[in-house]
């Protein structure tokens, strides 16, 4: 079962598209290179063109900072920087720089859109910061523009979490960015104690990695200097309901409630903490009410269809999954989850086609190869079914569903 990468042509596993290889050498010079949209080739929008050059903004800035040139591109004023003497200058501009094209200090992924050329000046930048790392044995350091990096690995660590790269490949390649994520977070951390962005935008990359325990700590440690961030009170919430801790969940979502309550995540929170307490009409309620504060938030959507698809309101749940891929066509839970309505409404072709779909957006969903193997084991097509199963085991070898079916599978085929 194997295909060929997209990039050289070479043999490559089936749950793959790009080789290692082809991912190295595109990594190599450009560090950030994930974090622009697509890989390999471009969508017919200008911002992700390999033409689409940075320039930074026209005007003036506030007294005491950096005056650009208007209109300058920025690999130029990047140039230029580099000359200066004054390191701590020169991290100033670096962190300007990274703000002007969008590097936030929070983790607001949605607007962090960057050009092909975009991502290589952010790791020309990078690199000339280590080179002056290594050379100045005293840098005060600039806390925001270390902030900022932490959160580019942040940002990279998430869009390299791709099936499009060999199973390997994609653990490294997501390890090193976490990695050098949480050592900007803490080196940000230490050059300005009194701000939160560094702990609590690491607690949320723990938390994405699984490791609750330390994510729970860093999100207490923002809390104990700004108690009133929803932000990070939400995001403890959110991990103490993951831990299933639903007393301490409780009391954190009541304690914000009152102070954020037009907030729709907040409802949200306390429709999955209903849902938890396995009281699903409450959080139906409680779903509904998080769509009345912001019309279709997904996260509502999606954890209410579910919610119907398991009390077999099949009809309404095709309705929210619907609904969500009207926003978010790409939307994983969404397809498997209209894949399983036309499952129970006896539909099966249309059931493996949105189950398809799924597998082509991420192919290193093992439970999602599982579900179409089963699906086509129910209409006798064990041969493809041994190759779905086959598939979910390299991924997970130890997976109990797919090495039953794989095995069920076999057998009617040797009867055969």
């Amino acid at each position: 079962m194997v295909r060929e990468c997209i990039k050289c042509r070479s043999e490559i596993g089936e749950i793959a598209s790009i080789c290692s290889g082809c991912v190295e050498d595109f990594l190599s010079e450009n560090i950030f290179g994930m974090a622009a949209s697509p890989l390999i080739s471009s969508p017919p929008m200008d911002r992700y063109r390999e033409d689409s050059d940075p320039f930074l903004a026209v005007g003036e800035r506030p007294e005491g900072e950096v005056i650009f040139e208007p209109g300058k591109k920025v690999q130029d004023e990047l140039n230029t920087i580099l000359e200066d003497l004054d390191y701590d200058s020169i991290e100033n501009k670096m962190n300007i720089i990274m703000a002007e094209l969008g590097v936030s200090k929070d983790i607001d992924f949605d607007n962090y859109l960057f050009s092909k050329k975009d991502t290589k000046v952010l790791s020309q930048l990078y690199y000339k910061l280590e080179e002056l790392e290594h050379e100045v044995e005293k840098m005060s350091g600039e806390p925001n523009l270390y902030l900022r990096i932490a959160n580019l690995f942040y940002y990279s660590y998430r869009c390299a979490d791709t099936s499009l790269f060999e199973l390997d490949a994609r653990k490294s390649i997501t390890n090193d960015y976490k990695e050098k994520a949480e050592g900007y977070y803490e080196f940000a951390a230490q050059k300005k104690r009194e701000s939160i962005y560094p702990l609590k935008n690491r607690a949320f990359l723990l938390m994405e990695e699984g490791e609750l325990e330390s994510a729970e700590s860093y999100f207490r440690a923002a809390i104990s200097i700004d108690s009133k961030d929803l932000e990070t009170r939400a995001g403890l919430a959110g991990l103490l309901l993951k831990e299933k801790r639903l007393e301490e969940a409780e009391t954190e979502i009541e304690k914000i409630m009152d102070e954020f309550e037009e907030d729709p995540h907040i409802w949200f929170l306390k429709g999955e903490l209903y849902r938890k307490k396995d009281a699903w009409g409450r959080a139906i309620q409680f779903y509904n009410k998080s769509e009345d504060h912001e019309e279709e938030f997904i996260p509502a959507l999606i954890s209410r269809a579910y919610l119907f698809l398991e009390h077999d309101m099949v009809s309404k749940a095709m309705d929210d999954f619907e609904k969500v891929l009207e926003s978010d066509d790409e939307n994983i839970q969404a397809l498997e989850g209209l894949g399983l309505c036309f499952e129970k409404k006896g539909k099966g072709e249309e059931a493996i086609r949105y189950i398809n779909e799924a597998l082509t957006i991420d192919s290193h969903r093992e439970d999602i190869w599982v579900k179409r193997g089963e699906m086509l084991q129910k209409r006798g097509d064990h041969e493809e079914a041994v190759k779905d199963f086959s598939n979910a085991l390299e991924i997970d070898k130890g997976y109990r569903r797919a090495i039953d079916g794989k095995n069920k599978s076999m057998k009617k085929l040797g009867e055969d």
